[in-house]
């Protein structure tokens, strides 16, 4: 409702706030980009201009207005990368932070009596030098090593045969999220896109970043969970597939598969099956 309205920085501190809390929500950052770049391009008008040429001094006034655009667009390119990094930046730091701590005062090749086999080669695994990215600059991220080396969670890792029934699990949510993907994407009704049009690619890249985390780097049973905590354009489809007229026999399985997530997921989940 923010980025609809031109509130930009009050967008940003919401989904800062919102990534402080839950690591998915730095895919939020794509949205200042998306909505503001579509949204600048919108703003250059050429009717208006061409209007312009026509009076007495044209080439001043038409060289005028494309350097005032170009100036606009930097400008506006330059606030959105800042608010994509305000969006990220209290992950960044929590994950800082929990880096210092977890590390303080170690030493390779230094061990204690005291130390538990697996926590020591845990904080080995993470603090040694080895660990470091870009030449030794950057730290690395607590919460990666943490869903890599316990949860098993990476870029195609979780893509076996044993996995398929999960995979499965998820198919009904995966599909209803790529056709979100296309409805949101989809291209504008007119060469000039609206801001709320702008909005909605915006949503619809978010929602596709979404997706392919869950699909490609998580475990993707948690794929119908986090696109209906975080996705607007999967739950505008899901509402219109609910109460389609034209496709019944459509909306009688997609109401068949609501009621049994809502009643059998909530029992396997309770019971630590995988269904969530």
């Amino acid at each position: 409702a923010n980025l609809a309205r031109g509130r930009a920085w009050t967008a940003a501190a919401l989904h800062a706030a919102a990534s402080a809390v839950r690591s998915n929500g730095c895919l939020l950052a794509v949205l200042p980009v998306v909505v503001e770049g579509l949204s600048a391009c919108a703003g250059f008008d050429d009717e208006r201009l061409s209007r312009r040429a026509r009076r007495k001094d044209q080439r001043h006034r038409v060289d005028g207005g494309r350097v005032l655009f170009c100036a606009s667009s930097l400008a506006t390119i330059a606030s959105s990368v800042l608010r994509a990094g305000l969006v990220v930046a209290p992950a960044v730091l929590i994950d800082l932070r929990r880096y210092r701590e977890r590390c303080r005062g170690f030493v390779p090749h230094l061990r204690r009596d005291d130390d538990d086999d697996d926590d020591a080669g845990d904080v080995h695994s993470l603090c040694g030098a080895a660990a470091w990215r870009f030449g030794g600059r950057l730290p690395p991220s607590v919460y990666a090593h943490v869903q890599r080396e316990h949860w098993g969670v990476g870029p195609f890792r979780y893509w076996r045969v044993r996995q398929l029934p999960n995979f499965l699990l998820a198919a009904p949510a995966v599909a209803l999220a790529s056709l979100a993907i296309r409805r949101t994407c989809s291209t504008p009704r007119s060469l000039r896109p609206r801001r709320l049009d702008a909005l909605r690619v915006g949503l619809g890249v978010h929602t596709a970043l979404t997706l392919a985390l869950v699909v490609v780097v998580a475990h993707v049973e948690i794929a119908t969970r986090l696109l209906v905590h975080s996705s607007l354009p999967f739950l505008w489809t899901l509402g219109d597939v609910l109460f389609a007229a034209e496709d019944r026999r459509r909306t009688i399985a997609a109401r068949l598969y609501v009621v049994a997530f809502n009643v059998v997921g909530i029992a396997a989940h309770a019971n630590f099956l995988p269904w969530t």
